[in-house]
């Protein structure tokens, strides 16, 4: 990895207080932080799951961002690419020597058009 491959700009945010479980998953503007914009790789997945057989089909929006290495990273973020917010559901170290880090991050929508 090389800082030459940090395309894009995220913005990180501090969650402040989650309100349910649709909050802890899909944070509001009202429920976050500003704390700094970073540059980034980003590869993006799509997972779909039906949660509930009684109820529409979920989609996991996943995002992972690579970022230079920062010591402030916690899964009580959030990110913003575009103009969404993404929880980040988990922080890893990619090179043992903490320069590199992946924000493993997603939102969860309905989707009624999936089957």
């Amino acid at each position: 990895m090389t800082v030459g491959k940090l395309r894009e700009r995220i913005g990180l945010y501090k969650v402040i207080s989650p309100q349910g479980a649709h909050q802890i998953f899909n944070p509001s503007r009202e429920n976050v932080e500003f704390l700094c914009n970073v540059w980034t790789k980003r590869e993006d997945k799509i997972q779909a799951a039906r949660w509930n057989a009684m109820e529409t089909l979920n989609i996991l929006e996943k995002k992972q961002f690579i970022i230079r290495h920062r010591k402030d990273l916690s899964t009580d973020m959030a990110v913003e690419f575009g103009d969404k917010l993404y929880k980040v559901l988990a922080v890893q170290d990619l090179d043992n020597m903490k320069q590199w880090t992946m924000l493993l991050t997603g939102a969860v929508c309905a989707d009624e058009g999936w089957n």
